[in-house]
C-alpha cells in the first residue's frame, strides 16, 4: 500500500512537471515579439479626393506599436512630397493586430506624426506636426480580413480626419509614421507593400530590435525595399455609403468568424445556441438617417433574443424575420451594432444562414448593403476529457520515464 501511494505522489509530480513544462513553454513562446509577417491583400479604395497614394495593395505588417509593459516600441515612417502647396484633411492606411491569441479582437489606440526630412532625403528629421492620437470611437475602422492565423494576423483600413487641415509646402520633403498604442500580445502593425516604391524606401527604428536610428527597411530584411501602405486625402463632395458585416461566434477560438460561405460555415452542435452580431458602419463622409436592417434567417436556426429587440418579427416557413428601425444619425466612422441569439435545430449536416439587408438615406440618396453568416450543424458526441493521457499519447517517449519514476 505504501508502495502505490509513493507511486501516486510520484506520478502526479510528474504530471505537475509535465504540464508546468507545457505552461512555461507556451509562455515563452508567446512573448516572442516578431518584426514583421507575411500575407497579401488590398485595402479598400478612399472615399475623398486623393492627393497622395502610396498605394493600399499589402504584402504583409510591419511591426509598429509602443508598449510600456514589455517595454518595446517599433516605429515605421515613409516620405511623401506635393509639387504645390496642398493642405492634407485626412489619413487612410492598412493596418491591424497579430501574434497574439486575442490579435481579432483588440481595437487599440492610434498615434500619427508627421515629420520633417532630415535634409538628406533618407530619414525623418525634427517633428512637423503632431503627435495626433485617436481613440476606437475617434478614428474610421474597416474590416479587410482576418486570417485565421495568428501569425498572419486581421487587417483593417483605418482613416483619420486630422484635427485641423495641415499645409505642407510644395518641393519639400515630409515623413508620416503611423502606430499602434497597446501592450503585447498581440502586436499591431502597419502594412506594408513592395511594389511600386515611391521615392525613398520606408525606415524604421526601435531601441528593442536594436535599430535605434532610422534605417532603411532593406539594411533590416534584405533585399526588400518596403513602402507602407497609406493615402493622403481632401475631404470631397459628400457622398454616402454603409457597409454592414454578419459574423457568428466562434466559441472554440473565442473569437467572431465572418463566415460569409457556405465554404466557410462555422461548425455549431445542434441544440447548442449560435450568438451573431450585425455591425452597421457608416463608411462615407456624410451622417446616415432612417436606417432599416432586415433580418433572414432560416428555422433551421430557431430565433431566440435579439440584443436589442427587434421593432418587428415573424415567422414564414421556412424563415424567422426581424427588422429593426434606426432614425440616426449614424455619423462617418460609427458603427452600431446588433445581436441575435439563436439554437441550432439541424437536421445534421445543414448548412444553415442568417443573412442582413441594411438601407439607409444619407442627404437624399439611399444607400444599402447586405452580407450572410453560415453555420454548420452537426451532432456533438461525448468525449471524456482527458488532457494527461492525451498528451501521453501524443508524447510515448513519456512511458518509459514514468515507469522509471513509479519503479514499475
Amino acid at each position: 500500500m505504501i508502495k502505490i501511494l509513493k507511486g501516486a505522489v510520484v506520478l502526479l509530480i510528474a504530471i505537475a512537471m509535465i504540464f508546468s513544462s507545457v505552461a512555461i513553454a507556451k509562455t515563452i513562446k508567446e512573448k516572442k515579439i516578431k518584426l514583421s509577417t507575411i500575407h497579401e491583400g488590398s485595402g479598400k479604395v478612399a472615399r475623398d479626393a486623393i492627393i497622395w497614394d502610396n498605394g493600399m495593395e499589402y504584402d504583409g505588417i510591419c511591426a509598429a506599436q509602443y508598449d510600456t509593459a514589455v517595454p518595446f516600441e517599433a516605429e515605421c515612417a515613409d516620405d511623401f512630397h506635393f509639387e504645390v502647396d496642398t493642405e492634407v484633411c485626412d489619413v487612410h492606411w492598412i493596418g491591424g493586430y497579430w501574434n497574439g491569441d486575442n490579435y481579432s479582437t483588440v481595437h487599440w489606440p492610434w498615434e500619427i506624426i508627421f515629420y520633417n526630412d532630415d535634409g538628406t532625403g533618407t530619414a525623418p528629421g525634427t517633428l512637423y506636426a503632431g503627435p495626433f492620437q485617436y481613440d476606437y470611437c475617434e478614428y474610421c475602422e474597416t474590416f479587410i480580413e482576418d486570417t485565421g492565423d495568428t501569425q498572419s494576423g486581421i487587417y483593417y483600413e483605418f482613416s483619420v480626419y486630422l484635427p485641423e487641415n495641415i499645409l505642407f509646402p510644395a518641393y519639400n520633403k515630409f515623413w508620416i509614421s503611423i502606430q499602434g498604442i497597446g501592450d503585447f500580445p498581440p502586436q499591431s502593425g502597419w502594412a506594408y507593400h513592395l511594389d511600386p516604391l515611391i521615392l525613398h524606401e520606408a525606415v524604421f527604428r526601435s531601441d528593442y530590435f536594436g535599430y535605434p536610428d532610422w534605417t532603411d527597411w532593406n539594411e533590416i530584411l534584405p533585399p526588400d525595399q518596403k513602402a507602407m501602405c497609406f493615402q493622403l486625402t481632401q475631404k470631397g463632395p459628400s457622398e454616402p455609403s454603409v457597409d454592414v458585416e454578419k459574423y457568428v461566434w466562434d466559441p472554440k477560438n473565442q473569437q467572431w468568424d465572418d463566415a460569409d460561405t457556405e465554404s466557410t460555415a462555422l461548425d455549431i452542435p445542434i441544440c447548442h445556441d449560435a450568438t451573431f452580431k450585425i455591425a452597421i458602419h457608416n463608411n462615407g463622409n456624410i451622417e446616415l438617417t432612417d436606417i432599416t436592417i432586415k433580418d433572414k434567417m432560416h428555422d433551421s436556426l430557431k430565433y431566440i433574443a435579439g440584443d436589442p429587440e427587434p421593432d418587428d418579427y415573424y415567422y414564414d416557413e421556412p424563415f424567422h424575420y426581424m427588422e429593426w428601425y434606426l432614425p440616426g444619425p449614424l455619423n462617418p466612422c460609427e458603427t452600431i451594432e446588433i445581436y441575435i441569439t439563436a439554437h441550432v435545430e439541424g437536421p445534421e449536416c445543414s448548412i444553415d444562414f442568417n443573412y442582413v439587408f441594411v438601407e439607409a438615406n444619407g442627404g437624399g440618396n439611399l444607400v444599402s448593403d447586405d452580407d450572410y453568416a453560415y453555420v454548420h450543424a452537426y451532432k456533438s458526441s461525448k468525449n471524456l476529457n482527458m488532457p494527461f493521457f492525451n498528451f501521453l499519447q501524443s508524447h510515448p517517449n513519456m512511458f518509459p520515464i514514468i515507469r522509471q519514476l513509479l519503479g514499475l
